[in-house]
Order: C-alpha cells, then structure tokens, then sequence
C-alpha cells in the first residue's frame, strides 16, 4: 500500500491503472502489432540515363562542326593544288626539256666575221703525256693530291680509254724529268684543241 502511490506519482499523467490496460480488447489493430504505417503503395517510374550529346543542337556543337567544315575544306584545297603542280611538274619532266645558256653581246662596231667557238675541254686527252699528268694532273682535276686517278674520272671514261688512262696514272716506276715548262701558254696550245680540228668550212 505504500509503493503504488509512489510509482503513479513518480510516472506522472503517464501513468495507466492496471483494470483499464486489462479491460482494452487484444484484438485491436493498433496494438496487436506495433510497426510502421503503411500507406497505399507508390509506382516509382526508372528513367535510363541518357549517354551521348544531347539530341538538341548546342552553339558549341554548332561551333565544332563549323571549325571542322573549314579544316576540312583547307585539307582538300591544299592536296588540290599540291596535286596541280605536281602534275604540271610531272608533265614537264616527260616532255625531255633543254636547257639552253646563251650568252649575246651586241657591238655597235664588229669586223665581220667574228666567230668564237667554246669548248669546255681545256685538254686533249690523247696527246698528255706522262710528265704533264705527272706535273698537272692536280690542276686539271684528273688527279688526286697524292697523284692517284680521280675515281670521277674513271667513271667518265669508256673501257679501252678507263684502261689507257689507268696505265698513264701509274706513276710507280716512273722517273720524273728535272724540268717542266709549266703551265704556261705553249703547253696549253699544246694541248688545247685546234681551230682546224673543229671548223670544217668558214
């Protein structure tokens, strides 16, 4: 008799006798099963991610595909014109051109006739002798500084001359003259080419 006061008072307006806990039916849904509240059930709609660019047209995309059009359209001019010159290249090639220098002075007084006559062969190559090759085979160009045969020269010559020429350059067991005369006027007309020997007719 001494403990229940003390407990209804300690529980407050909270505190439920027992006969009126005994007297409420079991079968009352609110506390035969204390769980969550279940309302109606909801259809949640799953929408698929969209991967990709999107279906409307952006001014970025507009922009990138404007800057790939002019790309393209300077490719295509380029391997035009580069193909244009080729071509026109290629053709001048098969058509075997010459190239012809021509060199023309005019005088107002010339004592007629005057005829000069080039050769670019400062030498006849037959009429050199040992000692000439000997001593200016280097300033000709036909030999090297250690009087070897040009290997560009033997290239150049045929079989029988490359031969010729071979022998002439071998300087092993020959026994140079004490005096040259040099490269002076008399050896190159010595050695030059002829007027008579080119000209037929005049």
């Amino acid at each position: 008799p001494m403990r229940a006061p003390a407990v209804e008072a300690w529980l407050g307006d909270e505190a439920v006798p027992p006969a009126a806990l005994a007297a409420l039916p079991l079968s009352a849904p609110c506390l035969a099963h204390a769980g969550p509240t279940q309302g109606p059930p909801t259809t949640r709609r799953s929408v698929p991610p969209h991967h990709g660019p999107p279906i409307a047209d952006s001014p970025a995309r507009i922009a990138a595909c404007l800057r790939r059009a002019f790309w393209m359209l300077a490719f295509c001019t380029c391997l035009g014109l580069l193909l244009s010159w080729s071509s026109n290249r290629l053709l001048h090639w098969l058509a075997f051109p010459t190239h012809t220098r021509v060199h023309t002075e005019w005088a107002r007084e010339l004592a007629f006739p005057t005829v000069t006559i080039c050769n670019n062969n400062p030498i006849r190559l037959y009429h050199l002798t040992k000692s000439d090759l000997y001593f200016a085979g280097h300033w000709l160009g036909l030999l090297l500084a250690n009087r070897t045969a040009r290997p560009l020269v033997l290239d150049l010559l045929q079989d029988d001359r490359r031969a010729w020429f071979s022998k002439l350059s071998d300087f092993r067991l020959f026994l140079p003259p004490r005096r040259f005369e040099g490269t002076s006027l008399e050896f190159m007309d010595r050695l030059g080419h002829q007027l008579e020997d080119m000209l037929l007719a005049c």
